[in-house]
Parts: structure tokens; sequence; C-alpha cells
């Protein structure tokens, strides 16, 4: 393995100006870091000195400018790095275009992404390789992750709650056996131009759409449970954002159902996600419902739920016997679990 001196730097490339082809030669040591950033652009600074901070060489960071509202404001930001990075200016596109755009203007045979607000730590990259190069036929590799900012679940690991089981297969994805966040990737490049990149046609789940498409393809996955990463999450969201994000599931899973060469495993998998999926969605909008006092729309969505949880009957069964006093106690247990698990 090269190791090139921590002051070796790729020369600035300003914009997107042409697109190179998919099998452009590639350095198969060189790992190519995309950030692509849109709004964020105070932690874009963070995430990039964790990138530049890694202790593995040779790299390539490309910053990917995805129709940022403020550029000037990103360009001040990473003037200091210019000389140590490339910059992508794209319009607005999504998380998935400006990540494509920076695949296609890297250099490297092995891609890592990086989300503008999370930061990896110096090891990350070492560890990845290492990885890949150990593990016979590898194509992906992933790691956990410490979950931070103001949601309730900062402090924890992301594979205490989102687990990764067993083997990386189509059906552990489908069914969230195994959970894959896109800035502990890891991937080789070839890999990516196989299976046709992110789905631009995907606002959102772009990068869940991208890891069935590589596991439906054969790519093999791996993973470790050692953090290397810092995520970014959020507080509680609005009903409207839960609704947003099962929607975004259901759309991922309902455009990858269409396929025509699933396996009966994976298509009886899907489905099962699917109708998973489909409760949440009303569950989400019962939730909306007593957040807005209606007793009747949220008894509605409760009653199509085909499998009911016991905290959904019990809910349904309060509306039914008291169904002024339900959204109140529901408004209130709301409120004080979100204060409570906020400032645990």
């Amino acid at each position: 393995m090269r190791a090139d001196k921590p002051g070796d730097a790729h020369k600035l490339m300003p914009r997107v100006e042409r697109t190179p082809a998919p099998n452009l030669r590639r350095d198969p040591n060189l790992v190519s870091v995309i950030i692509p950033v849109y709004g964020e652009i105070e932690s874009a600074r963070t995430a990039l000195t964790s990138a530049l901070d890694q202790t593995y060489r040779p790299i390539e960071v490309i910053i990917v400018n995805d129709g940022c509202p403020n550029s000037v404001e990103l360009e001040a930001t990473i003037a200091p790095f210019r000389s140590a990075i490339r910059y992508v200016i794209q319009p607005h596109g999504g998380a998935g275009a400006a990540r494509n755009s920076g695949i296609i203007q890297s250099t490297g045979g092995l891609i890592a992404f990086l989300d503008a607000d999370d930061r990896w730590r110096p090891d990350f990259l070492a560890e990845g390789v290492a990885s890949l190069n150990r593990i016979p036929r590898c194509d992906l590799v992933y790691c956990d992750a410490l979950i931070t900012g103001s949601s309730p679940r900062a402090g924890r690991r992301f594979m205490e709650t989102s687990p990764s089981k067993g083997p990386v297969t189509l059906e552990a994805l489908l069914l969230q056996r195994c959970n894959v966040i896109t800035s502990c990737v890891l991937v080789r490049a070839s890999a990516l131009f196989e299976v046709g990149l992110f789905d631009v046609a995907l606002r959102r789940g772009q990068d869940y759409d991208l890891w069935l498409r590589m596991a439906e393809h054969g790519c093999r996955f791996a993973y470790d449970r050692t953090v290397r990463v810092e995520r970014t999450e959020r507080s509680w969201g609005s009903p409207e954002e839960s609704i947003a994000d099962v929607e975004r599931l259901l759309s991922v899973l309902t455009r990858f159902e269409k396929r025509t060469n699933l396996t009966p495993e994976a298509a009886a998998a899907i489905r099962t996600r699917i109708e998973w999926a489909g409760d949440r969605l009303l569950l989400e909008h019962a939730k909306r419902a007593l957040e807005l006092h209606d007793v009747r729309g949220a008894r509605q969505q409760l009653v199509g739920i085909r499998r009911k949880s016991v905290k959904a009957r019990a809910v349904l069964a309060a509306l039914l016997l008291a169904p002024s006093l339900t959204p109140v106690l529901y408004r209130f247990w709301r409120h004080r679990y979100q204060r409570r698990r906020t400032t645990a």
C-alpha cells in the first residue's frame, strides 16, 4: 500500500465540465471521498476536516456544491482547504445526484460517502480499506456510528436500535435485519458502476435503493460493529416528517417490487416489508390526527391497520370509550416523552 505524505494534495477542479467514462482507469489504492453540500455549511467544515485528517493515504476529497443557496459562504468556508480538495458545482438535484456527480468526477478505485453534517474518526478509511482487502470478493464494507445531535437517540450507537445481524443479503436488507448508513460505507467504484449509481428519479431513499440493487446484483457486503463515524440526528420531527419518511420507504419498496428478476424469497420479503410500511403509514396518520384532535380520522386510520400492536389496540379502545379525552392524553404523553428523551 502506498502512503503519500499528509501534505500531498490533488489540484482543484472548480466545476463539472465533462463526464468521464465509467471505465476510466482508476487507482485501486486511491479512496475518493464524496461530500455533497446543500445547506449544512457550518458543519461541512468539520466533515471536511475529518476527511482530510484520515490516517489512510492516498485520498482525494471532492466537495459537491448541490446548488447551495449560499455558495459564497460555502466557498469561504472551504477556502483554507482549496489546495487539498476538488470542488464541483451543479444545479440542485438532491443528495443522490450530487453523489453521482462526485463519483463520475472521481479517479479512485474506492469510494466513500460523507454527509456534510457527519464526521469520521481518523481510522475510518484505514480500517475500511483493510477490511475490503482482507475479505475475499468483498465489494462494500460499513461500520457502526455514534448518534450525536438533538435526537432522543443521541449518545447511543446506531446498531443498538438499527442492528445488523447475520449475512447482508437482499432479504436481510428488505426486512431490515441489516441497516446501512451512507456515511459509514466504503465501496468499490466498479460495483457502483455495475448497478448504475444512485437513482436520481428518487428524491429520497436513493441510498437504500442502491444497497438493494447492489445486493440483488450479487455484490458482497461486510460490516463490523466498531464505531468509526459520528452521525448527526435531529430532534423529533413533526408528524408530517414521519409520514414523509414512511412514504419514502414505500416509494423505494414498491418501485423495487416491480423488478422481474426477484427470487421467490426476495419477493416474499418485499411484500412483508410493504405491508409493514403500509401499517406504519396508517399509524403515523393516526398520530397526526390525534395531534389535531381529529378523533374520527384517528379511529379510521387505526381500524385500517392489519397487524395492530398492543398500543394501537389500546388507543383504539380509548378512542371508543373516551373520544374527547384520548387526544389530550396522547399529546401530553408525547410531549412529556419527547422532553424526557431530549434531556436524558
